[in-house]
């Protein structure tokens, strides 16, 4: 919760953050929507948010490797 709040923390770790973030939340079966949403909030609560297409690219990427892991695709 405090990443929501807080945001993804300073330049040389917000990517990394990020992917945690929206992994961790995959993992326990967030549906990607509201994981997507969440992590868009966290964002705009980083100091320097990343771009959106940044974001977004991370965000794709975290969600193939999740599906992947469950045999989704």
């Amino acid at each position: 919760f405090e990443t929501i709040v807080e945001g993804f923390g300073d330049n040389g770790g917000r990517n990394d953050n990020l992917t945690h973030f929206v992994g961790g939340l995959l993992f326990r079966s967030v549906s990607p929507q509201v994981a997507y949403n969440l992590a868009l909030i966290a964002n705009d609560n980083t100091n320097d948010p990343l771009p959106t297409s940044e974001l977004d690219a991370t965000f794709k990427s975290v969600l193939n490797k999740e599906l992947r892991r469950r045999g989704e695709i």
